[in-house]
C-alpha cells in the first residue's frame, strides 16, 4: 500500500495549517456545555491522519484538548512534545518495539507537538494513524507554533523545532 492509495481509500483531505492528510470519522454526540473554557463541543472526536515524506505535522497545540495518536501502518514517525513546564520529549511511533518504538502517544492539553517521518526508516513514504481528541477538536482551540518563540522557550530542541515549523 502507498500513500496515494490510503488517501484515496480512506477519503483523506489536506489538513489546513498543520499539514498532512485527514478525515474526521467520529464526533461524540454527547456534548460538553459552553462555559469558561470554550464553546459547547462533543466529548471526543477521532480522525484518520497520514503524513508523508514530503510533509510533516507542524508544531501546534490544543489549548483545552488532549490528543492521543495511535500508529497503524507505514514508517516510524518521530513526534516532539513540548510541555508547558519547559520540559520536552521525543517519541518514535511505530512497530519496532525492540528499537524503542511505541504504538501510541498522548499529548496533554496545552503542550506543543509536531511530527515527521523518522530519518532512520523510510520504506513506505508515509505514516498512517488515528488521533483521538478529547474534548472534540475545534479550530478555536488550535494554535500554530512560531519557530522563534518556541526556540526561545525550548532551546534544547531548536533543531527539531526548526524542522517542524512553517
Amino acid at each position: 500500500m502507498d500513500a496515494e492509495s490510503i488517501i484515496h481509500d480512506f477519503g483523506l483531505e489536506p489538513l489546513p495549517h498543520e499539514g498532512g492528510w485527514f478525515r474526521r470519522i467520529y464526533t461524540d454526540d454527547e456534548q460538553i456545555p459552553a462555559g469558561v473554557k470554550g464553546p459547547a463541543c462533543g466529548l471526543s472526536s477521532i480522525i484518520y491522519y497520514l503524513i508523508t515524506a514530503e510533509g510533516y505535522s507542524a508544531m501546534h497545540r490544543l489549548i483545552r484538548s488532549t490528543e492521543t495518536f495511535h500508529w497503524h501502518a507505514g514508517d516510524p514517525m518521530v513526534q516532539l512534545i513540548l510541555h508547558p513546564d519547559g520540559s520536552g520529549e521525543k517519541l518514535t511511533l511505530g512497530n519496532d518495539y525492540s528499537r524503542g518504538h511505541v504504538p501510541m502517544s498522548i499529548v496533554p492539553r496545552g503542550s506543543w507537538q509536531g511530527a515527521r517521518l523518522s530519518d532512520d526508516t523510510n520504506y513506505h513514504g508515509y505514516a498512517f494513524m488515528s488521533v483521538v481528541v478529547t474534548p472534540e477538536f475545534l479550530w478555536e482551540d488550535f494554535a500554530l507554533g512560531d519557530a522563534d518563540e518556541l526556540i526561545e522557550q525550548y532551546p534544547e530542541f531548536k533543531d527539531d523545532i526548526a524542522r517542524l515549523t512553517r
